[in-house]
């Protein structure tokens, strides 16, 4: 759990380091006021020379498994905290660079770990966007990379499974995300 936590810390320092940040001009800030969506991609990319750090923490408690019958089987609770920061750098006016390094403390029936996942890392590109009236929708087309970054066998038998933090293969995505604002009223 100190790992973690200096990880959570570390990163965060890291991420602020030396940064000047800048705001829109209130003209320029759609109304109502949106910060962007919440565990969802953005429609919008980072523009360049800008970074934007948003960082997760998610806590998950699994609790059974179906069979292949879709029959519920209880099991003992597997609690995990995962910490994933999230980094989008503006490399282009039309293209932004995003990584995802992530881990996770993990523990089942008194066995913990700390365990690092595998690595997200994404080039979006924006398509089309109206940043001013927001009367049309944006979007965004990125291509992504799952490295296996993350332990993915050879797990200790008393540890139960909390020593495995990866998938083991490379996964790669294509994927649209389209987005805007509308008001009804």
């Amino acid at each position: 759990m100190k790992t973690f936590l200096l990880l959570l810390v570390t990163s965060s320092l890291l991420a602020t380091e030396g940064v000047q940040f800048q705001s829109l001009p209130q003209a320029e800030c759609p109304h109502p006021w949106f910060t962007g969506p919440l565990l969802t991609p953005s429609s919008h990319i980072v523009p360049k020379g800008y970074f934007n750090f948003e960082p997760y923490l998610f806590y998950d408690v699994t609790t059974g498994q179906y069979n292949d019958n879709w029959k519920g089987i209880s099991q003992s609770n597997f609690n995990k905290v995962l910490f994933v920061p999230f980094f989008h750098l503006g490399i282009l006016e039309w293209m932004e660079f995003f990584i995802a390094p992530g881990g996770a403390w993990q523990e089942s029936q008194g066995a913990s770990a700390f365990v690092f996942e595998d690595l997200r890392a994404h080039l979006a590109f924006q398509v089309f966007e109206d940043p001013k009236h927001f009367a049309k929708p944006s979007m965004q087309i990125y291509v992504q990379e799952i490295f296996p970054t993350g332990k993915f066998r050879k797990g200790a038998t008393n540890k139960f499974g909390t020593d495995i933090g990866g998938k083991g293969s490379y996964q790669t995505a294509v994927g649209v995300v389209v987005g805007g604002i509308y008001e009804f009223g």
